[in-house]
């Protein structure tokens, strides 16, 4: 009887490729739980950048992982999948500046995010993603590739910054971003407001 999406974009496409199914997509965005994802000032920065998702091609770690290979950034990867294997055996720790976790709970995310200066999505192509608007909930500064899915919650310069999904851009971005801490601090608290106007749980529901 009805279809669920989280974007416009993705019930027009529903509605393009199947016309049974046209008029039938709900929209409910993907939300957050604002109070759990905020800034905590008591978590020590113990990462300069962290990245939380699936080892997978889509999710394009290996150019991340590239434009970090010379850059002297302690980052954690959180998350597995098909690519973790040959991935760590191409990487390593990169001298000790590379944290692998696997899959955490939901519940330890906020404090990892907390204790990370900058979140980094690099991906090809997103649906809406989660960890991004967490990411941004608890007030971090926020890098994502310029694709679909993620070029429609991050406006350039004001809740973020967008980059190209080549390493160069994004090694780029990384240095821009933690070489000016006031930029961060701007960026972090409109991304911060930004999730609770659009996707705290009062907002979807």
């Amino acid at each position: 009887d009805r279809i669920v999406v989280t974007t416009a974009e993705m019930a027009s496409s529903i509605g393009e490729r199947i016309p049974p199914a046209n008029g039938k997509a709900v929209v409910i965005p993907n939300y957050v739980e604002t109070d759990r994802f905020a800034p905590d000032s008591r978590e020590q920065k113990d990462f300069d950048a962290i990245f939380v998702g699936r080892l997978s091609p889509q999710k394009n770690v290996l150019a991340l992982l590239e434009a970090l290979s010379d850059l002297d950034v302690r980052t954690l990867i959180i998350g597995n999948g098909e690519l973790r294997g040959r991935l760590q055996s191409q990487f390593g720790d990169l001298n000790g500046r590379i944290r692998w976790e696997g899959n955490i709970p939901n519940s330890e995310l906020p404090s990892f995010m907390n204790r990370s200066r900058i979140f980094i999505l690099p991906s090809h192509y997103e649906g809406q993603p989660k960890t991004l608007i967490e990411a941004m909930s608890c007030g971090m500064p926020v890098i994502g590739a310029d694709s679909p899915g993620i070029q429609a919650i991050i406006n350039h310069g004001v809740n973020g910054v967008l980059c190209g999904t080549d390493s160069q851009s994004i090694r780029t971005s990384i240095q821009e971003l933690l070489g000016n801490p006031g930029l961060c601090d701007s960026l972090g608290k409109n991304a911060r407001q930004y999730v609770l106007e659009h996707f705290s749980l009062d907002r979807v529901f």
